[in-house]
């Protein structure tokens, strides 16, 4: 029985499966069918079949010159200098700042991981050839060894191999796969024996099986509901079955709630079922030039409209060679029978140098006049028409595109930068639409990422997350978190003082996508424009040098950094614990030197001094202020070290160390001074008395 109905069921997600698939196919045909040929034309397969095929049987050529590809590099590059970023924005009460952060550094890190740059260019690169390319988010395990989950974002190389129903309800990732391979991946399975009808002939092919990963939505009808939480407490909303057994019921309304589901089948049977997080079929649309026409959605190339003026370009061209190549085989004519005695002299002239050619006299029989000796034809001169159409057709397919010379980087008549910039800016402004569309599929991304985080980091965990520069941070979620003597946020151990919790759970987040340089761009452009302020205003390395240097890209410049900030006044900057803790230090150091400098000098003048002629004692007072000499230089030394490593990890035992080596020497010097004043203390009451004391 459990089989019979496992059996039942699987007819019926197939039948369904099927229907769908053949509903997508219909509405993407026409589309997909424009976008495999335009794909085709712009890596040079640009002549009309029938023209090629009959050019080539009379041995003429179909000479191509690919002026369209460089316009797709040049948009698809554009985009890769301008890359689109995901960034959380938190949209209720219960969402913050810093937990958009950890997201935004989640998503990063989910990026890198998963090569998204790739992807996200690959994409890119299928929206402007061929009108569409997609971008698809997959879960798996983060290891053969690990249970947990992770995120990934996966390529799309076919975009023609993904379908997804306009409304978000269903999708389908296929693959044609080779029998044998088929066979070999799934040796359980059927490969043939399927039982279809033409409606399904895509499916039907004699030597490959179709495999299809089907997304579907299934809906629970659960009651969301509005209850009363107390005098002293806010209204609670929650499922009915979540409700307390006699709350005050304050509204109550019928929802639906998505699971999405997802097959791996053929035509014959399931191979793989289960159900993945999240509220939304995991594939995402990155389109080309979209419309509405003839009652759906259509959607172009960026070559699409500049193909006829590529083929003009073609046809023009490869005339123009033609009747040049043509030039040095013009033809002899001559009468009939005038090469009858040496006629492979006469068929090679075209291709040997014969130093003379004979050919046999002919009589006119009615005139009795011999004919004139054979003479070449005139060969046949390309045109200055010829030219100009070529010319015209390039024209086309810059006028067709919206891009010029300038776009591209040619020379053109402009004289001014600003003229050239503004053409440049034209060009721009008329591909605009890829770059925007883009930024659109990735704000669908975002939100699946959104979606997706708090469903698979459901546990406490220890998750890296990047800064936008790049910077690496371990970060505990959804359990409380402390921050420890170096500022890193580190799970809340015994003692230490909560200072947080990310939950990702919690609250609502939206996302919004910020196209622009890189981050390494910007912070060269950063740096550039803070040297050229520093030339006319030097002041500000006083007060902004190490910002300065950190941002150039040259060896040791986070160091270089750090010491500068070292030396900085404290007020400058803001919160960097840090810094202040070695500017204090320092500042500590700077008044023992002085401390000691005015003992020696006491020491020197007592030295001087007819009455201080205890020599025992004065040299054990030198030998403890040489001591103490030797000690604050080796505390000035490990403050020079530690300066070298300002905002990284300085151990709390190296900074107790240093506190207590201060102190040390603060009580020491007090010492020195205790005992020089009792020293003097008894040489004036022995000068006063004249008894040694």
């Amino acid at each position: 029985m459990t089989d019979d109905k496992t059996e039942n069921t699987d007819d019926s997600v197939i039948k369904t499966a099927l229907d769908r698939f053949k509903c997508l196919e219909d509405l993407n045909d026409e589309n997909y069918k424009r976008g495999e040929e335009d794909v085709e034309f712009v890596l040079g397969d640009q002549w009309p079949e029938q023209i090629k095929n009959e050019r080539l049987s009379q041995g003429r050529p179909c000479l191509t010159e690919n002026r369209l590809l460089p316009f797709v590099h040049q948009v698809v590059n554009q985009i890769r200098q301008a890359r689109p970023a995901i960034r959380p924005k938190p949209v209720d009460d219960a969402a913050d700042v810093e937990t958009a952060d950890i997201l935004a550094g989640i998503i990063r890190n989910i990026e890198t991981v998963s090569d998204a740059e790739s992807v996200y260019d690959r994409a890119a690169y299928n929206a402007v050839s061929a009108g569409i390319g997609w971008i698809r988010i997959v879960t798996d395990y983060a290891d053969q060894d690990s249970f947990e989950q992770e995120i990934r974002i996966e390529e799309v190389m076919n975009p023609f191999s993904v379908y997804l129903d306009p409304d978000g309800e269903y999708g389908f990732v296929f693959d044609d796969m080779d029998k044998d391979d088929f066979e070999a991946a799934y040796p359980n399975a059927k490969a043939e024996g399927f039982e279809l009808n033409d409606k399904h002939a895509s499916w039907l092919q004699d030597d490959k099986v179709r495999i299809a990963e089907y997304y579907y939505k299934d809906y629970e009808t659960k009651t969301l509901v509005e209850w009363s939480g107390g005098i002293q407490m806010e209204n609670v909303i929650s499922y009915s079955e979540d409700v307390p057994e006699g709350a005050e019921i304050i509204q109550e309304r019928t929802v639906e709630i998505p699971k999405i589901k997802y097959c791996k089948l053929t035509a014959a049977e399931v191979l793989e079922e289960t159900e993945v997080l999240g509220n939304f079929i995991p594939l995402v649309p990155v389109k080309g030039f979209e419309t509405w026409a003839d009652g759906k959605c259509q959607l172009y190339s960026l070559i699409h409209q500049a193909k006829d003026p590529q083929m003009m370009f073609n046809f023009w061209k490869t005339a123009s060679t033609e009747v040049i190549a043509l030039q040095p085989k013009a033809p002899f004519i001559g009468a009939k029978g005038q090469f009858k005695s040496n006629p492979r002299a006469w068929q090679n002239a075209n291709r040997e140098n014969y130093p003379f050619l004979e050919y046999d006299m002919v009589i006119d029989p009615k005139s009795g006049v011999p004919a004139p000796p054979p003479q070449r034809q005139a060969p046949p001169s390309s045109t200055g028409a010829q030219l100009q159409e070529a010319m015209a057709a390039a024209d086309g397919i810059k006028a067709s595109l919206g891009m010029y010379d300038a776009s591209l980087g040619n020379q053109t008549n402009d004289i001014s930068g600003k003229a050239i910039i503004a053409r440049q800016m034209e060009g721009d402004n008329a591909t605009f639409h890829f770059i925007d569309n883009l930024s659109t599929a990735m704000k669908k991304v975002g939100r699946i990422l959104i979606d997706l985080i708090p469903k698979v980091y459901t546990e406490r965990r220890i998750l890296r997350i990047l800064g936008e520069d790049g910077t690496e941070e371990m970060v505990p979620i959804n359990q409380p978190y402390a921050k420890n003597e170096n500022g890193d946020r580190v799970p809340l151990g015994q003692g230490m003082q909560m200072a947080g919790v990310f939950d990702l759970k919690a609250g609502k987040y939206d996302v919004v996508v910020e196209v622009g340089p890189a981050y390494a761009t910007k912070r060269q452009e950063a740096a550039n424009a803070l040297i050229e302020i520093a030339r006319v205003r030097p002041e500000l390395l006083d007060v902004a040098g190490d910002i300065l240097i950190k941002s150039l890209d040259v060896p040791h410049a986070q160091e270089l950094a750090d010491r500068i900030r070292a030396t900085m006044d404290p007020a400058l900057l803001g919160e960097d614990l840090e810094a202040k803790r070695l500017q204090m230090m320092t500042q500590g150091m700077q008044q023992l030197e002085q401390r000691l400098a005015e003992t020696q000098a006491a020491l020197d003048a007592k030295k001087n001094n007819q009455a201080f002629e205890n020599q025992l004692e004065a040299k054990k007072l030198e030998l403890e202020a040489q001591k103490t000499q030797a000690d604050i230089a080796k505390t000035m030394a490990d403050i020079e070290k530690i300066k070298t490593e300002t905002q990284a990890q300085i151990p709390a035992e190296v900074m107790q160390d240093l506190a207590s080596a201060i102190t040390d020497l603060n009580a020491r010097t007090i010492d020195i001074e205790g005992a020089f004043d009792a020293f003097l203390s008894a040489q004036e009451m022995e000068g006063a008395t004249g008894e040694p004391v």
